[in-house]
Parts: C-alpha cells; structure tokens; sequence
C-alpha cells in the first residue's frame, strides 16, 4: 500500500470515528424538559405539540421531527432545540398576537358588518398574527363587496409593530363601483314569457327608473332571492320537476 492511500484511509477512518462520535453525543434519554421564551403561551398547550417526553431516547432525527412538530402548530416563528446535560432546553419565539383590526374607507358597508365578517373567519383581535391574515382579510373583506355587486375592490393591509409581542393591523378600502345589469337572458321557458319571470324579480336591466331604485346594480343576495321566487312560482304552479340554473 503506497503512502498516499495509507493517508487517505486514515483520514477516512478519522471522519468515521469522528462522525459517530457526533452520533452518540446526541442520542440521549431525556430526564427532563425545559421550555423557554413562552409568553401568551402556556406550558401544556405546548407540550401539547411536542411528540416528547421523559423517559423518551433521542436522536437528531427525533429532535428534527419535534421542531416540525412545533412549527405545524403555527404558535412559533423561531424554535431552537439545545442538550444541557440530559435536560432538553427548548426555545421558543412566540408568534405576534392581533393587539387591534382598524378600518378605513368603508362608507357602504358599515365598520360593524365588516367586523363581524372577519369574525366569522376566525380573523379577529386576540389571535396568533401570521403573515397569510393579511391575505385571509383581504380575501374576506372583497368577498363581502364583492357579494354587493360592487368590483374593483381594493383592500390594502399595513402592520404596526406595539411592541410586548403585539401588532395593530390597519385596512384600508376602496370600496370600488358598482356592476350594473346591461341584459337579463332567460332560457327554457316555453309556459311563461321572459317578461313574466322577470316581474319576479327585484333586478332588473339599466334604465331610467333604476337610477332611482338601484334595481339594476347587481347583488348576489337579490340573485339569489330571485331564482328562488321563480322555482317558488313554478313549484306552486305543480311543475315538481322543474330546475333552475344561473
């Protein structure tokens, strides 16, 4: 064997040896767990998402599947797992929490009915703040516009550090404009005529008169209001299989 491959084994038996030293090092039993950092939090909420206990043997893989573990509860943005003695020392950065919801810009839909919307979506003061609320609220809040009949929304989010581990969220609306009816098709009916089935409903085509009525700005509501006077009309009239689709 030449000098060369002497060396060249050594060295590989060295990072072997070095390798399961690592190895060893950090399987442990654990005697005891301490967590650190927690603020809102408590104990055995996060116990609750750590898949160990004492008594458990750990290994790196163990140790990165607790940090998963954690992460997937979407209380933490930082988690740092240390080996002190055979105590396992967890670390943990809470999530910010929602200290506030402000609204502007909203004149058609009131500050109350867009509050209680975002309750509905669990989008509320109180809770663990994530970069996706802002899209979630944004999403929430041009789907309720959007149900008015009213496009172009623009919802825009800002948020403002309070500091305790806490940020206001700001929203900012354009209410946007109003989608107006141009034609109302109707097709299928052969008993009763278009103009029947539309003195049914509430909406109705752009004219002068609905400048006053606002009859011709479109409401998903008032749509489906409608389709149910028309089935309500033909299910009175004994047409049991009659459907409707929009």
């Amino acid at each position: 064997m030449t000098m060369i491959k002497r060396l060249m084994l050594g060295a590989l038996l060295s990072l072997a040896a070095l390798f399961a030293q690592i190895a060893q090092a950090t399987d442990f039993v654990i005697a005891d767990i301490r967590i650190e950092g927690l603020q809102r939090v408590d104990n055995e909420l996060a116990f609750q998402y750590l898949p160990l206990q004492v008594g458990d043997e750990v290994d790196q893989r163990a140790l990165a599947a607790a940090t998963r573990s954690l992460f997937k509860s979407g209380y933490f943005e930082d988690i740092t797992l240390q080996r002190e003695d055979d105590i396992l020392v967890i670390k943990l950065k809470e999530r910010p929490a929602i200290a506030s919801i402000g609204l502007s810009g909203n004149k058609i839909i009131t500050t109350e009915q867009l509050q209680g919307a975002l309750k509905n979506a669990q989008l509320v003061e109180g809770e663990i703040f994530q970069r996706s609320t802002l899209a979630q609220i944004e999403l929430e809040l041009e789907r309720q516009y959007n149900a008015m009949g009213r496009y172009a929304v623009l919802v825009e989010t800002r948020v403002e550090e309070l500091g305790e581990n806490r940020v206001g969220l700001q929203v900012d609306i354009n209410e946007g404009v109003n989608s107006v009816i141009s034609h109302i098709n109707i097709i299928g009916n052969s008993k009763y005529s278009d103009a029947k089935l539309r003195d049914l409903m509430s909406l109705q085509t752009d004219n002068f008169w609905s400048l006053f009525s606002k009859s011709s700005q479109y409401s998903r509501e008032k749509l489906t209001a409608d389709l149910e006077n028309i089935r309500s009309y033909y299910l009175d009239s004994g047409h049991v299989l009659f459907n409707i689709e929009s």
